[in-house]
């Protein structure tokens, strides 16, 4: 059973374009820490202890463009050079787009409730200023 998987895993990677495959390492690698860390307890523990030997680094070093793994946190990345790293593409047909709304929400409904939750917000913001 296991290598039936394995196998299976192995053939979807394979299909996977060359160019993304430094997003799914990543992507890997966060599940399989994540489904590895036994308890939020154990975690913790894990933690302080590196921490106590000294295994850490500074947030500003957590992301090295040099390394190979993207550009730092701190630094801004424009969308098209942020799409152009997570693979994403423009949308071709907008009736491809909207058939991923779902039909009961409006989205007419949705702006009208976006603008008036920000008009909302405005005002409260300019009677606590004034």
């Amino acid at each position: 059973m296991e290598s039936t998987q394995r196998r299976q895993v192995v053939d979807e990677i394979d299909r996977i374009p060359l160019k993304y495959l430094p997003g799914l390492l990543r992507m890997v690698r966060a599940f399989r820490e994540t489904v590895t860390v036994e308890t939020a307890g154990a975690s913790f523990r894990q933690g302080w202890q590196e921490s106590l030997e000294g295994g850490t680094r500074p947030a500003s070093e957590l992301w090295d463009a040099d390394a190979g793994e993207g550009t730092s946190f701190w630094s801004p990345v424009s969308l098209d050079v942020l799409a152009d790293q997570q693979g994403v593409l423009p949308a071709d047909d907008l009736d491809s787009v909207s058939a991923l709304w779902p039909a009961d929400d409006d989205p007419d409904e949705l702006l009208a409730h976006v603008l008036a939750e920000r008009s909302a917000r405005r005002g409260l913001s300019r009677e606590s200023n004034g």
